[in-house]
């Protein structure tokens, strides 16, 4: 039987909460409908300013590797990165940095806490600046990808 993903969202999520000055790091999307909510949610209080990450799963894939019961699944999550944009403290190069130590911080625990195994290297899809709220972030997409082995109990 394969683990729950969420074990693996949460050994992503522990490393990534390893690199310093990370900010809020989220197991899964979080939505709000009122700004408070989203304050509360994304707003880092120590930093002054929207410091989040989230971390889910995008896809899976299952194949069976071997006659009977035996199984590899390969999980492809998704890290998004937010930071408030500051000119005049070189946000765009603080983001490129932890973007770094995310990847350094995952690609350093091939086995995510004995969960599962990287696939690949941590790939970075995506840096550049969007709305999050009414501010202006620097934002970043990641892609983790995961192989899980485990052996069915059916039949």
């Amino acid at each position: 039987m394969p683990s729950d993903y969420q074990n693996i969202v949460s050994a992503i999520a522990r490393r990534m909460r390893t690199v310093s000055g990370i900010g809020h790091v989220h197991e899964g999307r979080m939505f709000t409908e009122s700004p408070d909510e989203f304050s509360a949610l994304h707003f880092c209080q120590s930093q002054k300013r929207i410091h989040s990450w989230t971390v889910t799963r995008e896809s899976f894939s299952d194949e069976q590797v071997e006659t009977g019961h035996a199984h590899e699944r390969l999980h492809r999550f998704r890290i998004r990165g937010f930071l408030s944009l500051l000119n005049d403290i070189n946000t765009d190069l603080q983001f490129n940095r932890l973007i770094d130590g995310v990847s350094a911080a995952l690609d350093d625990d091939g086995d995510l806490d004995l969960n599962c195994e990287l696939q690949f290297p941590v790939q970075c899809e995506r840096i550049t600046v969007a709305f999050f709220g009414d501010a202006l972030c620097h934002y970043c997409e990641l892609t983790v990808d995961v192989r899980e082995y485990f052996t069915s109990v059916s039949d």
